[in-house]
């Protein structure tokens, strides 16, 4: 009796973890255009001098042209409050 009950217990068990006719969702990869096209921008860099009279100049290296104007601009600024 004592084997029954456990060969009983077993087979339950084992017919209960079976994942049985379960439909399982197949992975759809989806592609958000918003996410794929953003990127990293690389920073412009600059490269400031001093000569020996005390005025300044620089180089700026970058990828976003923009943005090159934009420092360029700020510097002149700076430039010009500095000699007065």
């Amino acid at each position: 009796m004592y084997r029954l009950t456990l060969f009983l217990v077993a087979v339950s068990f084992i017919l209960g973890c079976s994942s049985g006719n379960e439909t399982k969702e197949v992975f759809k990869k989806t592609e958000k255009p918003e996410m794929i096209q953003l990127a990293p921008r690389k920073p412009t860099r600059i490269l400031l001098k001093r000569t020996s009279k005390g005025a300044y100049s620089w180089e700026l290296r970058g990828d976003n042209l923009d943005e090159i104007i934009e420092i360029d601009k700020r510097l002149r600024g700076y430039a010009r409050e500095n000699n007065k």
